[in-house]
């Protein structure tokens, strides 16, 4: 549903700003048709305007101050009319967790996210001409898969009839999990396609093929897999622009 609310939300806006770009009222009935005819604006910029290939660098400073895991990503974005931005990313990730139980918890994998971002700036005049957008705030979707490889080890069993007990492990298993992330953030040039960005991330668990999502209680690019996530992230990259945008 809120999938379906942003796609038909991105279809409007492109719309009327892309083949419109503004319609003025008719004074009179009379010349409505001339005035409406004077006052369409049409696009003026080509498709293609860039390409950003990107590292986050927030994950790794996160993971050098402590805790259980580590992940590394790159992302890459394509620049479509200054607005519409298809993205992909990759990373890597692990994690090593002992609980209260003893109970050890390890896993790492790849993931990846396919998505787009869409730019919350006009790319174009009023009079429909282009206009530079190298900084500009953004909403989000991604759809995201990890296959994820995992060992649970030091499992107790205990016999109470018997009064016995027993250690077991579960290595190497290999399950999949699916999930989809609403996010909105910045990207900010500094100087000549040197740029930054990031953005805050909401996310939650749409599938697995475990047997219980407790199984794989550590998704790689997800997180632990009890309810929705939040994830922030900071980003450090070079954009390649074409055309004026270069300037």
């Amino acid at each position: 549903l809120l999938f379906s609310i942003v796609v038909c939300a991105l279809y409007v806006d492109l719309n009327a700003q892309f083949s419109m770009g503004g319609m003025s009222s008719p004074s009179s009935s009379h010349n409505s048709n001339q005035e409406s005819a004077s006052n369409v604006k049409q696009y003026q910029g080509d498709l293609f305007r860039g390409l950003s290939v990107h590292a986050d660098i927030g994950a790794p400073i996160i993971s050098m101050l402590g805790g259980f895991s580590r992940s590394y990503e790159v992302q890459v974005d394509v620049n479509l009319y200054r607005r519409l931005y298809p993205i992909f990313e990759v990373g890597y990730a692990t994690a090593n967790k002992e609980a209260v139980s003893g109970v050890v918890y390890a896993t790492k994998a790849p993931y990846f996210r396919l998505g787009i971002n869409y730019g919350l700036l006009k790319p174009f005049k009023d009079d429909g001409s282009v206009r530079s957008v190298k900084c500009y705030p953004f909403v989000g979707l991604r759809y995201a898969m990890s296959p994820i490889t995992y060992s649970i080890s030091n499992i107790t069993i205990s016999d109470p009839y018997w009064g016995t007990s027993s250690t077991q492990q579960s290595r190497n298993n290999l399950d999949y999990a699916g999930w989809c992330e609403l996010l909105g953030g910045v990207r900010v040039d500094l100087f000549k396609g040197l740029t930054l960005g990031w953005s805050i991330r909401m996310k939650t668990l749409l599938h697995t093929s475990a047997p219980d999502k407790a199984y794989v209680w550590y998704v790689p690019g997800y997180g632990r897999s009890s309810g929705m996530g939040v994830m922030f992230n900071y980003t450090i990259g070079y954009t390649f622009y074409r055309g004026e945008d270069t300037k």
